[in-house]
């Protein structure tokens, strides 16, 4: 956890081992840079720059216009796309979302460099996001507001469709950080994965977390995804 950068980020991936590859605490921003007809620009120079941390990254969009970041951390970003021949294009509170894919398409204007066009993207039509069908995602305020049980974030999970609290002739957990011992469908406690800031966070005896974490203040974010795995049932 980079400190200097953020107070922190908690989020909780639940899925069963099999289909625990893959999962990240990070986002990605993706998007298609277009010129007025709508035709793909292709080698146009992209930069993400964090409103927050100042932290830059750069990429070229490719033969069919499309330019990507794949593990950006979590926060406020100002996107920036330039191309001899069109004006900068500059989209300023791009929101990145732990396993969250936001998707800017950007149609570039024919004029000098020197002209910036501008646009927020909280209120622009060029963004999208993916939605998490199975699970969600809570914010700093909803970590902050909403009621806890022994002040951990991960007992938000309670709140979705399938969750419920394991139950049953003898339940196994780590009972020292309470309020992350939940059922999902149905399935065992175990079937649960928990990362913290990306790393994994699971007790290797008992099911549950390893290490809790019951600071709201200091969460940026709290992620749950469920998932399908190949034989149908769905694993969370």
């Amino acid at each position: 956890m980079h400190r200097s950068e953020r107070l922190g980020l908690f989020p909780a991936l639940l899925v069963l081992a099999a289909a625990a590859h893959g999962q990240t605490s990070r986002g990605t921003i993706t998007g298609t840079v277009q010129d007025p007809s709508g035709a793909a620009i292709k080698a146009a120079h992209v930069t993400l720059t964090g409103a927050e941390t100042g932290v830059r990254l750069v990429s070229d969009s490719n033969d069919a216009g499309v330019y990507r970041f794949d593990a950006v951390d979590p926060g406020v970003y100002a996107l920036t796309i330039t191309h001899p021949g069109f004006q900068t294009f500059v989209s300023n509170g791009v929101v990145v979302e732990a396993n969250r894919v936001t998707t800017v398409d950007p149609k570039l204007a024919v004029g000098a460099a020197e002209t910036r066009i501008e646009v927020r993207s909280d209120a622009s039509e060029l963004l999208s996001r993916d939605g998490p069908l199975r699970g969600g995602n809570f914010q700093p305020r909803q970590v902050r507001d909403l009621p806890l049980i022994s002040s951990n974030p991960l007992s938000l999970a309670r709140t979705l469709p399938g969750a419920t609290e394991a139950s049953g002739s003898l339940v196994w957990s780590n009972v020292t950080n309470p309020g992350a011992g939940f059922a999902i469908n149905g399935q065992r406690p175990r079937g649960n994965n928990y990362m913290l800031d990306g790393t994994d966070n699971n007790d290797v005896w008992l099911s549950g977390e390893e290490q809790g974490f019951t600071i709201a203040d200091a969460v940026e974010e709290v992620s749950i995804r469920r998932l399908c795995v190949p034989n149908g049932r769905e694993a969370s």
